[in-house]
């Protein structure tokens, strides 16, 4: 189908574009003789590759939750076994913990941000709307609290398709598209 063709497409051009990303890395790595390389896992796992190929110590971050045994990622753990891995949180790690050197939360510039004592009834959450990232959780508690949550996301033809969008996060939702897009300015956008 046309939408099967859209998505090989997009598919191939993103693993060309990291290949290409990656490739210019390690070659600068290389020329400049940086100690450890940082990679994202976001898309792929191409890196691991080209650890093992330039000799280059690289660190891994994952952001989505641990896979299970049955899933190609989890291959990656048994393949590279010495390489290493940072986590988002302890509770991440899963039985795959002595893959990991350290765990970096995601942090927040507490200079912008500063800690107030006494609080509010609105709270905001930034991140993609899946499930483990708990949405959901968060406005039916601030329904419980009589609280406004405000959410910050992506809102991708994709994450609109999905059944936890539709049937589980929008009946939540009490706000149009509009609000959700003031909610931050372009300039607060960039300096995330």
């Amino acid at each position: 189908t046309p939408q099967i063709k859209e998505r090989v497409s997009f598919f191939g051009m993103k693993t060309y574009y990291e290949l290409d990303l990656l490739t210019r890395s390690y070659a600068m790595a290389q020329k400049e003789k940086i100690d450890v390389m940082h990679h994202f896992h976001s898309f792929g796992f191409f890196a691991h590759f080209f650890e093992e190929l330039t000799g280059i110590p690289t660190v891994y971050t994952l952001h989505d939750p641990m896979p299970t045994e049955n899933m190609f990622e989890h291959w990656m753990f048994r393949r590279f076994p010495t390489h290493k891995f940072i986590s988002i949180s302890d509770s991440q790690r899963g039985d795959l913990g002595e893959h990991f050197v350290g765990t970096v939360y995601n942090g927040i510039d507490i200079d912008k941000y500063a800690f107030d004592p006494v609080g509010s009834s609105e709270y905001v959450t930034v991140g993609r709307l899946i499930e483990e990232k708990g949405a959901s959780t968060a406005l039916e508690v601030m329904q419980r609290l009589g609280g406004k949550l405000k959410i910050a996301t992506w809102l991708s033809d994709r994450v609109r398709a999905s059944s936890y969008y539709r049937d589980v996060v929008l009946p939540l939702v009490r706000v149009t598209g509009s609000e959700l897009c003031d909610f931050m300015s372009s300039d607060d956008m960039v300096k995330l």
